[in-house]
């Protein structure tokens, strides 16, 4: 899917005169929590439908007519999602290799943690085959590298591509986002409060129900906080049935918001990342905001080191979750805002789509 996080990137490595790129996309047609780009892009692109399925444990996705698009392309590489449970792809390798053509596999490694026993271990076998009939690799961050070094892969295949967020507009923006952010902070918080942030898709692995059930305990105790949820997705409706019967004036729901979020990420204090997510650690970063998440996509680990950028609680112990909340209250404003300050600094220098293209280019250029 092309979603709108992603559109800048496309366009600084797609756009290049040395060499013919094309964008190959999937369609949706059901909200899924992850909002898709549905305008016109600069780039050459190519779109198609696929199928979700599951089979025990297991998610299956098959793109129908993705294979027979991509042939008809003639490539010389192919970078490919590196997600096994992908049949198409699995079958669109298959075809790469016979025709000596390069594939370099772009790996998250996020894992739900559901899997246990035989279906674990037949993951992993699975992915191991998978893994090992590619030339190069491209991960989102150290913890994906280590993932696959303890899978077999040789670690001079690998290179790391910080996942990051598109800066260059939002320097730009800097100042005008900032006066935003002024006036809604003004509009629904006062002065002395601390406003604690969600910006995600309203699904089941990213845990929001259970942050608004801790955040309602803790602010019997501090009622100068507030919980600001901005999304959409399956869970919408049952997100919004909670918040009337909780009745909290202290927790509001925005919506869906995309083109000025940025607004709302400097009108915060904190960014709290319950579950699995991932770029909105580096977008409230960027703003200087200090994080609080525990196992996200394996990028935090590039990102939030405990009491220096942010905190982190243990996975699903939701009473960690509500003390960590509580640890960041606690925490001085000056404290605060160094926290904020170091995980600017990690987002300028580190995890940015500049980079990233760079890395891209170069894993093209030496595969």
């Amino acid at each position: 899917m092309l979603a709108p996080y992603r559109v800048t990137f496309y366009e600084k490595l797609l756009n290049d005169p040395d060499n013919e790129w094309c964008l190959f996309h999937g369609t949706k047609k059901e909200e899924d929590g992850r909002p898709q780009y549905n305008q016109t892009v600069s780039f050459k692109n190519i779109s198609f439908h696929f199928s979700f399925f599951k089979i025990g444990p297991f998610e299956l996705y098959y793109h129908s007519s993705l294979n027979k698009k991509v042939k008809s392309f003639k490539p010389e590489i192919i970078v490919m999602y590196g997600n096994p449970g992908v049949i198409s792809n699995i079958l669109l390798m298959k075809w790469a290799k016979k025709q000596k053509i390069k594939v370099i596999l772009w790996v998250c490694s996020w894992d739900s943690g559901t899997l246990q026993g035989l279906s674990k271990r037949f993951k992993r076998i699975v992915s191991q085959y998978y893994y090992s009939k590619v030339d190069a690799f491209i991960t989102y961050g150290t913890h994906a590298k280590t993932f696959l070094i303890n899978l077999g892969i040789q670690e001079e295949k690998i290179r790391i591509a910080f996942n990051g967020i598109e800066t260059d507009n939002m320097l730009i923006n800097k100042n005008k986002v900032l006066n935003e952010a002024k006036s809604i902070r003004l509009k629904y918080a006062k002065y002395d409060d601390l406003i604690f942030i969600y910006v995600g898709g309203l699904i089941e692995p990213k845990k929001i129900l259970e942050l608004i059930d801790q955040f309602n305990f803790l602010n019997r105790r501090y009622s100068k906080t507030k919980l600001w949820i901005i999304g959409d997705g399956p869970l919408r409706n049952i997100v919004q049935l909670k918040l009337e019967k909780l009745a909290n004036e202290n927790i509001k729901y925005f919506g869906r918001i995309i083109n000025d979020v940025d607004n709302y990420f400097a009108a915060s204090d904190c960014l709290v990342l319950p579950g699995a997510g991932g770029l909105s650690l580096n977008q409230a970063m960027f703003w200087m905001k200090p994080c609080i998440c525990s196992v996200a996509d394996g990028t935090e680990e590039d990102l939030i080191f405990d009491g220096d950028t942010g905190f982190y609680f243990e996975r699903n112990n939701w009473i960690d979750l509500q003390n960590t909340m509580e640890r960041f209250i606690k925490t001085p404003a000056v404290k605060r805002k160094e926290l904020g300050e170091k995980g600017h600094n990690l987002i300028i220098t580190q995890s940015n789509v500049n980079n990233m293209v760079e890395i891209f280019k170069e894993a093209v250029k030496n595969v």
